[in-house]
């Protein structure tokens, strides 16, 4: 009875965390304000990380894509609230919390432009959430929203 016992408290324990360790260690929204013309190529990827893409236009300029992600901000209280259900549940919420943790945030895409000098000479939100099936299927994007252009 002991041994079953024990099965179980190991089973339990190695199912609950991981909502908990999502909530925790999201991504913070990047600093908008930091995006503008004139600023350097350093200043820009360390507020969106390295590009996923880089090309040379007509010009001879390069042009990067950047993905970033919006929404989904670490948050000590959804991890305290995933662990309470866990336990509460007896770790029947982590299926529940997981799920949710993994849809959080939207991610979008980033084009900059740098001239010569790894200045920024233009940029531009590029159209709707990358993650968002309906929007490629279609072309539309979430227009009016602070970190989209149409």
């Amino acid at each position: 009875m002991r041994m079953a016992l024990a099965i179980l408290l190991l089973l339990y324990l190695g199912n609950t965390g991981c909502s908990v360790g999502m909530a925790s260690s999201g991504t913070p929204d990047p600093d908008m304000n930091k995006l503008k013309e004139g600023v350097t190529r350093e200043q820009i990827e360390s507020t969106f990380g390295e590009p996923e893409e880089i090309a040379t236009n007509d010009q001879g300029n390069q042009v990067a894509i950047y993905e970033y992600e919006i929404g989904n901000n670490p948050d000590e209280k959804r991890a305290v609230a995933h662990f309470a259900l866990d336990v509460y549940t007896l770790g029947l919420w982590e299926v529940v919390g997981t799920l949710m943790e993994a849809v959080k945030g939207d991610t979008y895409e980033l084009e900059v432009t740098y001239d010569k000098n790894n200045q920024v000479i233009n940029f531009k939100h590029l159209d709707g959430p990358v993650s968002s099936a309906e929007n490629e299927a279609t072309g539309e994007g979430n227009c009016g929203t602070a970190y989209t252009t149409c």
